[in-house]
């Protein structure tokens, strides 16, 4: 209890954004209609339309996709957004700057591994005003 406090405390503007967010959103959502649930019917199904016309990018090096995305002559319109859907947001970015003539020794990310989920472990004999991101 008293750890979590602190952590409000600390991030005080992002729970008031997350509580008006929250509030707002079920406030909305309380007054849908049956359409709602059938827009979010038709919504998963194209999902998974996609997700299966997809199915063979996925084992493919990010680079690949990038690559069959400027490289190959007449890619139909589906085999293009697979391969943009594989794309991290910095090798997306590369993409847009690749297509739009920048260099791509121009686009940088703070992080050494963006595809890494970060985790907030308390370690006892870590002090707690360190974190630190195991991978």
């Amino acid at each position: 209890p008293n750890q979590r406090r602190k952590i409000m405390d600390m991030n005080y503007a992002d729970v008031a954004l997350y509580e008006y967010a929250n509030t707002s959103f079920w406030d909305k959502m309380s007054t849908v209609g049956p359409d709602f649930y059938d827009e979010v019917q038709r919504l998963k199904d194209a999902k998974d339309d996609v997700r299966n016309q997809c199915k063979g990018f996925n084992e493919w090096e990010e680079d690949l996709h990038r690559q069959a995305l400027l490289e190959t002559p007449g890619l139909d319109a589906m085999s293009a957004m697979c391969h943009a859907m594989q794309l991290d947001s910095k090798g997306f970015v590369k993409l847009l700057k690749r297509k739009s003539s920048i260099q791509t020794r121009e686009c940088r990310t703070v992080s050494v591994f963006p595809m890494k989920h970060v985790a907030l472990v308390h370690a006892p004999h870590v002090p707690t005003d360190i974190v630190t991101n195991f991978a």
